[in-house]
């Protein structure tokens, strides 16, 4: 049966990415940005060039997972279609240093620059494309030119993070093009280390347990939360929301223990206080953090989460 373009960018985009084959990247990125080389003539290449290796492409495609992943990369590719005119206008040198008309310029990550954009029914929505801009000049060095199979894996890899996970305010992956730009849903609210005093006094037991059960929930889907606080928001109405996840990681346990550690620490951590007020952010911290902690006892949640609650430590975050 032939392959369409998106199934085998798709194909090529999660299988080179499992298993380090920089040419299927490559060849990934080549069907997403030209039509230089047929779907299926990719794919047999990626047949014969991984014919040798532990786990060729062949014993790969049978594989329970694949035809889930494959339908799902299709799906975001399908629907960035009527994001391209923006992601092209995004891509412009001027428009990076300098948002203008239909891009509004939200804070860039250490590989991406990122903007906020809206959706054909009018919602939010957030436009990321890759960068080696940072990770280069804080080495005082001259960034090099991102190769297709760069922008392929940095595609893929916010793919696995921005999974449909059921959690309500998380960002979530929404379009993809193997090109270089994927679109994800809007997280709404505050970033938790800009919360004042006062907001952080009003967070409600409800929103904590409810922030419990999604950084559970993010954790059983195998991904990994960042715990500066910059990349987590708290709204009056919603809760928490997480956004700009750190990493994909297959081990439940040790993503389940970091989840729940990550959102203590951010709720302990210092904010930007005048001097005189120390004393009263650390007092509201503390119990803020205890609150948090004390819901381990709640009986909806699940036991393992609740015994790694009840090891948290506030000294580890005070001061």
């Amino acid at each position: 049966m032939p392959y369409s373009r998106f199934e085998a960018a798709a194909i090529l985009a999660d299988y080179s990415t499992d298993t380090r084959y920089e040419h299927g990247l490559e060849l990934a990125g080549i069907l997403a940005t030209s039509t230089a080389i047929k779907p299926d003539q990719a794919i047999q290449t990626a047949h014969q060039e991984t014919a040798v290796r532990r786990l060729p492409l062949e014993g790969w495609l049978p594989q329970d997972h694949v035809a889930e992943h494959i339908e799902t990369r299709v799906r975001l590719q399908e629907s960035f279609e009527r994001y391209r005119t923006v992601a092209r206008f995004a891509s412009l040198p001027v428009v990076q240093a300098m948002p203008i008309g239909p891009l509004g310029r939200r804070r860039s990550g250490f590989h991406s620059r990122a903007f906020t954009i809206h959706t054909p029914e009018g919602d939010r929505a957030i436009l990321k494309i890759p960068q080696k801009d940072q990770e280069y000049r804080y080495a005082g060095l001259r960034p090099p030119k991102l190769t297709l199979a760069d922008k392929v894996e940095f595609v893929e890899e916010r793919i696995r993070l921005l999974k449909d996970i059921p959690v309500a305010n998380s960002e979530k992956a929404v379009a993809a093009n193997y090109g270089g730009a994927i679109v994800s849903s809007f997280v709404s609210g505050k970033k938790i280390d800009s919360l004042g005093m006062k907001e952080r006094a009003k967070i409600t037991d409800g929103h904590l347990l409810q922030g419990i059960h999604d950084v559970d929930t993010i954790a059983r889907a195998g991904v990994l939360l960042d715990d500066n606080g910059t990349n987590t928001t708290y709204d009056s109405d919603k809760g928490f929301g997480f956004f700009d996840h750190l990493a994909a990681n297959d081990n439940e346990r040790y993503c389940l223990h970091s989840n729940i550690q990550a959102l203590g620490k951010m709720l302990a951590q210092e904010q930007r206080i005048r001097f005189r007020a120390k004393a009263t952010s650390i007092q509201i911290r503390r119990q803020l953090f205890e609150r948090y902690v004390g819901l381990g006892g709640d009986p909806s949640l699940p036991t393992d989460t609740a015994g790694i609650l009840a090891t948290l430590e506030y000294q580890k975050y005070w001061d």
